[in-house]
This record gives structure tokens, sequence and C-alpha cells, in this order.
């Protein structure tokens, strides 16, 4: 099945509220500026581009990971055994929409 080029948010669920975090947040909007710049970064490379506290980006990561706008689909180990994420923006549109709808019609 091919991957979905849209992300239907419903105003009725939590995802509206996690994208209206997003867009109003000026840290998580720098992040996935400099994550749809590049192929991928890890958290720590993400923190050293931007010159935020490590904390701050993974926090953020959280939350662009929930409102579908960014994702970790690539890690390798550290020397340490711990799974490191490479993070990529999600190349998607968005739709808001009033209410889920399970079907999208022609117009």
């Amino acid at each position: 099945m091919a991957e979905e080029t849209f992300v239907l948010v419903s105003l009725d669920e939590g995802q509206a509220q996690a994208v209206a975090s997003v867009l109003t947040n000026q840290k998580a909007r720098r992040i996935l500026d400099h994550i749809s710049q590049v192929k991928s970064a890890t958290e720590t490379e993400i923190a050293q581009a931007l010159a935020m506290p490590l904390s701050t980006v993974h926090y953020n990561l959280g939350i662009l990971k929930k409102s579908g706008l960014a994702d970790a689909p690539e890690y390798h180990y550290s020397d340490k055994g711990k799974e490191v994420s490479h993070w990529q923006a999600a190349s998607k549109y968005i739709v808001i929409a009033p209410k889920k709808t399970e079907k999208l019609g022609r117009m």
C-alpha cells in the first residue's frame, strides 16, 4: 500500500491540538525547518546545529512525531548500546476537517 501524502486531522481529535501546538511553538518550527533541510539528523546533531538544549529538542521532537510532521524511521546503536534515532520531516500536507470522515470523495 502506498504511503499517504497527507495528514487528515479532525477538530474532534487530540491530533489537532498537537498540530496547533507545533504551529505556535517557535522551537518546534525551528526543529522542523532544520530536519526538512537535511536528509536525517539525530537529536544531538539537531541540538548542536540549533544551539538548543538536548532536552528541548527531545521534547519538541515528541510533539512533532505526535502531530505526524516528523518521524524517525532509521536508527543506529551508540557505543554504549543505546538506540539513536535519525529524524526526518514528513513530506505530507495537513488537512484539517471539522469532523472525522471515513472516505474522501472527489469534487
